[in-house]
Parts: structure tokens; sequence; C-alpha cells
């Protein structure tokens, strides 16, 4: 059962760490965006899309880089957009560049895997 009812548009550096914090446990996909990229208005609805399919395993989230850049910095994010997967209050995987819909259910469904199956090496598989 999904925690909330849509993708979450992160407003604050709290509600940040109130996320991360509460929900721990559960997967956490974060697209790092920004009003001025091209790419990120192009992959907006393909997040959405996938958050509709996925967000009975997933927590969905978006953090404006622009408003936030304490985020992306404080987890090495260098460029966007970028897809981050939090879990457990650690990013445990990052995907820079936009992803067409079939590639981002791919590898919504290899991090599933990882986590279930506790592999840690993501990046190795994903290339």
């Amino acid at each position: 059962m999904s925690v909330f009812n849509e993708v979450i548009d992160i407003k604050s550096i709290e509600e940040f760490n109130e996320i991360i914090e509460n929900y721990k446990n559960k997967p956490i996909v974060v697209d790092f965006w920004a009003p001025s990229c091209a790419p990120c208005k192009i992959f907006h609805p393909i997040f959405v899309e996938a958050y509709k399919k996925w967000k009975d395993y997933f927590i969905f989230i978006r953090i404006n880089t622009e408003i936030l850049p304490e985020i992306a910095e404080h987890l090495d994010i260098i460029s966007i957009p970028t897809i981050g997967f939090i879990k457990n209050q650690k990013l445990i995987y990052s995907h820079s560049g936009a992803l067409r819909m079939n590639e981002f259910d791919e590898l919504l469904e290899l991090v599933k895997f990882n986590i279930e199956n506790e592999t840690r090496n993501i990046s190795a598989i994903y290339s």
C-alpha cells in the first residue's frame, strides 16, 4: 500500500530529513532536477508515470536543486537530472541523465531486486 498519494516535491531540508528518517526501511526514489534543465522537464512525466506503477514499493520524491542545493551537495549529486535511491538513510545508487520509461522501469526493477537480495553493487550490474 502506498504511503503517499503522489510524488512529493520536497520544500525544505527538514521535510527531506523527516521523510528519510520516518521511512528509512522503505526505498526512496529521488529525482534531482531544476526548472532550467530541459532533460529534467522531459523526464518529469516519466517519473510520475513510474510512481503510478511502483508506488507500493518505493516512495517517490523530487528535489529542486536550485532551491535546495544543500541536499544534492550532501549526497554528491553533481549533475541533473539524477535519480537517486535512498534506503536506511543512505544513498545506495544514483544514475545521471534522463531515461526513457522502459529504461527507468528496468532500473527500478533492478534496484528492487538488489534491495530484496541485499546485493550491494548495483552499478556493476547496471552499466
